[in-house]
């Protein structure tokens, strides 16, 4: 009707326009621009038309053309509501959002009670790192419109965001009745369950969200991880596999390679291969800063981690931060934190630079530290948490250093790594992509000011042994429980008291841990869970109940050990013949205590009996053990934050050596 219509009147503004308006309702965007664009070239002063051009342009996907067309029409009628909620959309998608939030900020003032203006700057506020400022935005908007999808769904993630996981779980659960079928919702909702520790339930929702959309990379990603919290490593790696196959994902990588560490049926040259095969998936051109190679200058030395904050690898680190603080360097720490705490403000304190990177892209972090001219950058436990090991791809810096990672990288952008002479011995055949340095030991911990006393003897003279492990239970694996059974099946009336934060609540997790134990002889009564998160003193005291800590392997205690020699109890560890086997290993040395380091796992048992039937040494140390570690290496923060300026100096003349090699022209002969 209108096309004929325009064959006898063709300047008939408002039959172009809807004409046009009906090729957009029909997906024919480009018929609706040159529709619309003669509607506008009939009659350019009216808002409507111009407001109807943007919507067809930026369905041809010129958003920058469709941003002018919605400017002309806000010109045209500045009080329109709608012509400026599109124009805040626009320049949202443009990746704008200071305009986009100021849009939507000038038209909820003149209304406001709309929703979608409300719902959209919420979610700016909350993609901008302001979920305590989003989240009443998305509950107004739900006040008006309490069916309204998008402001639930973001009213859901802001409450995680906070931390109020049971709430955004509930949120979820409220959205999943109207809409069950959408995967993203029981995606969101496992998140949050996860975030709760709920991880049985999170694995569940997890499942719904994968049956439903089998392509879902990031739900794959997610049960991996659900799977690892309840110590089952073989589920959680086939988890990670499935999502990498899906999509590439640092994320999902890094979790492969850190959950491979606790398999005790890796070989060993498969792990590097993995390793190599991440770093390849990441390469890119590397370029460094041009630096003064001055061998004798202040150093400027980077850290990048999302560790700096309530975490083992800052327990380890910060003493070593503050006591080399004006000794030769300046530090620089590129902070990922999404939740940071008290001890992320002594970080910023303590730190000559204090970069946040949390939300930049890795090409964002290496142009900062080149700004920042850093000539060593040191990368801290890249495989853990949310840790960023592909910025190591970039060489933002002419040295770059692995430290706190129990294995190698895998990129050979990273010149070096750091362990001690018993975590890596010289005649190791564990492979590295870094050449190895060696300090004379490597744990640092400052002593635990506020534990309580260590107390006495729990077994005494008669009482029965109780053996301990509060390490993560992905660390007890099979071979691990069966030697932990022939221990207790050996040692009369012994006990095995069990606990990790929350996570031994889990029924599947405590029935996996009875029948490896039972499956070797020991008895499932004589085991014994706790769980439930402390505060550190509180998590101290259940020492008081353990007389001997059992170590796990391949991968070994680290934070556990310390805690439980500084509570007076001794630990029986497994030297592997891996780095993250001989952790602890490295600490009982560093204390002279050589005898609990068994080199097979017939010697384990035979150490840990040994020491259970030997109750005057258990009490001897249960008396010098604390006294013992604060006078040693390991609580020698000065010693450390020496060892590491030393090395540092040595790696950066290294390097300022070579450079002047490579400057160096000899005449042709």
């Amino acid at each position: 009707m209108y096309r004929r219509l325009l064959e006898t009147t063709p300047r008939q503004a408002e039959a172009w326009r809807l004409r046009g308006v009906l090729a957009c309702q029909e997906g024919r965007f480009t018929d609706a621009v040159g529709h619309l664009e003669a509607a506008v070239g009939l009659q350019d002063d009216s808002a409507v038309y111009h407001s109807n051009l943007a919507v067809a342009l930026k369905g041809l996907g010129r958003t920058e053309d469709a941003l002018r067309a919605v400017r002309r029409a806000e010109q045209l009628a500045p009080e329109d509501g709608d012509i400026r909620f599109n124009l805040g959309c626009l320049l949202q998608e443009l990746g704008r959002p200071d305009e986009a939030m100021a849009v939507y900020e000038e038209l909820l003032k003149a209304d406001t009670r709309h929703t979608d203006a409300l719902s959209n700057l919420g979610l700016l506020l909350l993609e901008s790192g302001k979920p305590d400022r989003a989240l009443p935005l998305f509950q107004r908007a739900l006040a008006v419109s309490p069916d309204l999808l998008p402001a639930r769904i973001n009213l859901g993630l802001a409450l995680h965001e906070l931390q109020r996981f049971a709430e955004a779980a509930t949120v979820f659960s409220q959205t999943l009745a109207a809409a069950p079928d959408r995967a993203d919702l029981h995606f969101n909702r496992a998140n949050a369950l996860h975030a709760d520790r709920r991880y049985e339930d999170a694995i569940a929702e997890g499942e719904r969200a994968v049956a439903l959309d089998p392509a879902y990379a990031e739900a794959y990603h997610n049960l991996g991880n659900g799977w690892r919290e309840l110590g089952d490593t073989e589920r959680a790696v086939a988890q990670y596999r499935q999502s990498l196959v899906l999509q590439e994902s640092v994320g999902a990588w890094r979790n492969l390679l850190s959950t491979l560490l606790y398999r005790p049926d890796i070989p060993a040259a498969d792990r590097f291969a993995e390793h190599r095969r991440f770093a390849a998936a990441h390469k890119r051109p590397v370029e460094s800063a041009v630096t003064d190679d001055d061998p004798e200058r202040p150093l400027r030395v980077g850290y990048v981690s999302s560790d700096f904050r309530q975490h083992p690898v800052a327990r380890n680190l910060e003493p070593i931060l503050l006591g080399s603080a004006g000794k030769g360097s300046v530090a620089a720490l590129y902070a990922d934190i999404r939740y940071p705490d008290h001890v992320t403000e002594r970080f910023r304190a303590a730190a000559g630079l204090w970069r946040p990177i949390k939300g930049l892209s890795d090409e964002a972090v290496c142009e900062q530290i080149r700004a920042d001219r850093i000539d060593i950058l040191v990368h801290l436990a890249g495989r853990f948490d949310r840790n960023r090991p592909t910025v190591a791809a970039g060489r933002a810096a002419p040295i770059q250093i692995s430290f706190h990672d129990p294995a190698t990288s895998g990129f050979p952008s990273v010149d070096y790594l750091i362990a001690d002479r018993f975590l890596v011995p010289r005649a190791a055949t564990e492979r590295f992509s870094e050449r190895v340095l060696r300090l004379p030991s490597f744990y640092t911990h400052a002593p635990l000011r506020d534990a309580p006393d260590p107390g006495p003897l729990p077994a005494g003279s008669r009482q029965p042994i109780t053996f301990v492990s509060f390490n993560h239970p992905a660390k007890l694996n099979a071979s691990v429980l069966a030697l932990w059974g022939r221990i207790l099946r050996r040692v009369p009336d012994s006990r095995l008291l069990l606990r990790h934060r929350h996570r031994f609540s889990s029924r599947a997790l405590q029935e996996r841990v009875l029948s490896g134990l039972a499956a070797a002889g020991a008895d499932r009564d004589h085991v014994v869970f706790h769980a439930g998160d402390t505060a550190r003193q509180d998590h101290l005291q259940f020492y008081r109940q353990a007389d001997i800590a059992l170590d796990p392997f391949p991968f070994t205690g680290s934070t556990t050990t310390f805690e439980a020699l500084w509570m007076g109890v001794p630990v029986v560890s497994l030297a592997d013949a891996v780095m993250v086997g001989r952790w602890s290993g490295s600490m009982l040395r560093a204390l002279g205590l050589d005898e609990l380091v068994a080199a097979s796992e017939d010697a384990y048992v035979a150490a840990a009996c040994a020491l259970a039937a030997d109750r005057d040494r258990l009490a001897e140390l249960r008396r010098s053990l604390r006294r013992r570690v604060a006078g040693s290496p390991l609580c020698n923060e000065a010693l450390r934050a020496r060892q590491i300026e030393r090395l540092y100096r040595a790696v950066w003349r290294h390097w300022c050596a070579q450079r002047s090699q490579n400057r160096t022209r000899f005449p042709a002969q």
